[in-house]
């Protein structure tokens, strides 16, 4: 006797697919790779001394204003400097 269920599995924010039970290997890899290109993911920086976690569709934004480990050039002598690294005097 076989019978029949249905699956489905979730990104943490949309609805991937919906189906028979047999597509479970099918589901879970697309899983993955929707996983690996989510734009929703949240991902470390790239700046290993920041440690905040951004989604990736807004790793760009965080990396170009927010991060404090971003490099920026010094109104003073022009040169490039970490942002976290300037002194305020």
């Amino acid at each position: 006797m076989h019978t029949k269920y249905s699956l489905i599995i979730y990104c943490a924010h949309q609805i991937l697919i919906t189906g028979n039970l047999s597509l479970i290997l099918d589901v879970l890899r697309y899983y993955q790779v929707h996983e690996a290109v989510c734009k929703y993911v949240k991902v470390p920086c790239v700046h290993s001394k920041c440690g905040e976690l951004v989604s990736r569709a807004k790793l760009a934004e965080h990396l170009e204003q927010a991060c404090q480990y971003r490099m920026v050039t010094c109104e003073c002598c022009q040169t490039p400097v970490v942002f976290a690294d300037i002194k305020v005097s």
